[in-house]
């Protein structure tokens, strides 16, 4: 048996009869895309936003018992999976700009001073841990879009987790519209989509000051200026 219910045939291979053709673009990136795991639906993301949709031509043959909306998050959640990024090796402070010009030789008095400061420092921090682990973050809140008969929905970091179909809607587009509203919702989802406000890392600034104290101290105890 040949023709479209063929076993052997690509279901995301171009093919062209009206409105229905997928046109076979060059891509760009991750060459193959996303798919779902039975070749249904295609996407492609770059800087984690949904770029492109490619929609088998056939896919009311394929879904079977699943739906289109099915398909669409097997496909962006396999989009979601990255590769963990390599452990950069650890570094020096910068210390460009630190002026330790003015430190005394090391002597009992200078050490009381800097124990203190330690201390101080020491204290400071564990106010600033606690005050971490009770102060609630705010959030990013998920949002979506809706044009026509599809909605896309986003995390809460703005990736693209779901999209939705009206079944009535779908039954009169063609693939290459849905392929349209897929792209053009999603992007009405990133234009309404707030990132967070990033926080001031009390900790972060914090363990600043402590590269600044301890490489003071080394300096004091060795007799350089920093210089």
């Amino acid at each position: 048996m040949s023709g479209l219910m063929d076993d052997e045939y690509d279901p995301l291979a171009p093919v062209h009869y009206g409105d229905d053709a997928v046109e076979d673009e060059p891509s760009q990136g991750h060459d193959a895309g996303f798919t779902d795991g039975d070749n249904i639906v295609r996407v492609w993301v770059a800087d984690g936003r949904l770029t492109r949709v490619q929609i088998s031509p056939v896919w009311h043959h394929k879904v079977r018992e699943k739906t289109l909306d099915q398909c669409f998050a097997a496909a962006l959640a396999s989009a979601r999976i990255q590769v963990a990024p390599a452990v950069e090796e650890p570094q020096e402070p910068d210390l460009t700009g630190v002026d330790f010009s003015g430190l005394p030789r090391f002597n009992r008095s200078p050490f009381v001073t800097y124990r203190l400061a330690l201390q101080n420092f020491n204290q400071r921090w564990e106010d600033a841990v606690e005050r971490a682990r009770t102060t609630p973050i705010e959030a990013p809140r998920p949002v979506s879009a809706e044009t026509e008969g599809v909605t896309v929905r986003l995390d809460a970091e703005g990736h693209a987790v779901a999209v939705e179909f009206d079944e009535e809607w779908l039954e009169d587009m063609s693939v290459k519209d849905v392929n349209h509203w897929v792209v053009e919702t999603a992007n009405r989802a990133y234009a309404a989509h707030e990132a967070a406000p990033e926080p001031r890392d009390e900790l972060a600034d914090l363990t600043r000051e402590h590269e600044i104290l301890m490489a003071g101290l080394m300096r004091m105890l060795t007799g350089k200026d920093g210089r």
